[in-house]
């Protein structure tokens, strides 16, 4: 029931949002996204990380299958992306990088900043745990 934000139409994305916290930091998880091969524009691809951001969220990690052709990769593996292959004429975080919640008064943030160095350290760690 959130203002604007379209259907998701792929299999398995429930189109939720839930609300909570762990470790006492407060979190958003949603379930389900939108994609430009749905034929949503860069605006609505990127609704749900303005959304976080317009929420206060300063950092924003999503999910993706991207192992999920990969020989050997089990369902649940962690693969740490560092960049994306980019097939449309847009960049869908054009529209995030350029929302004054997400740029906290900078005047520009560089494409890089998607994939934090010290964030895939930590996520990489937490898996080397398991």
């Amino acid at each position: 029931d959130i203002p604007h934000m379209p259907e998701t139409g792929v299999v398995g994305h429930k189109g939720e949002l839930v609300a909570g916290t762990i470790g006492g930091k407060k979190i958003l998880c949603f379930a389900g996204r939108f994609h430009s091969y749905e034929g949503y524009s860069g605006s609505i691809v990127s609704f749900i990380p303005r959304l976080a951001a317009a929420c206060g969220c300063s950092i924003y990690m999503a999910t993706n299958a991207a192992g999920g052709i990969m020989k050997g990769m089990k369902p649940g593996s962690v693969m740490i992306l560092t960049d994306a292959v980019g097939f449309t004429r847009w960049s869908p975080l054009a529209d995030v990088w350029n929302h004054p919640a997400a740029n906290k008064g900078r005047e520009h943030v560089s494409e890089d900043a998607a994939y934090s160095r010290r964030l895939a350290d930590a996520v990489q760690a937490i898996a080397n745990d398991q």
